[in-house]
């Protein structure tokens, strides 16, 4: 019987999303935190979108700062990101 196996998962879903279910409790904590962290993460890659932008835009021969600066602050933003004390690295 093919058909059964479907059967069944509908129904165990039916059982599992019923409308008087226990909703879980809000944890205000958490989903501060999640708000903060995201708009952070957004905040972070727009500020390295443009700064990957700039460095590939302006090219300069022979000059690799552009590409050290872009390093620098992406590796500082992923070391703020993960709540670690953002240091220079070694230049």
């Amino acid at each position: 019987m093919p058909i059964a196996r479907p059967a069944l998962l509908l129904v165990v879903l039916a059982i599992a999303c019923r409308a008087d279910a226990e909703r879980m409790p809000r944890n205000t904590e958490v989903e501060s935190y999640l708000a903060g962290y995201s708009k952070e993460y957004q905040r972070l890659n727009y500020a390295s979108a443009l700064a990957e932008w700039e460095s590939n835009t302006h090219i300069v021969e022979g000059d690799s700062s552009n590409a050290r600066r872009l390093e620098v602050m992406l590796y500082l933003a992923a070391e703020k990101l993960q709540g670690r004390k953002a240091t220079l690295p070694d230049l």
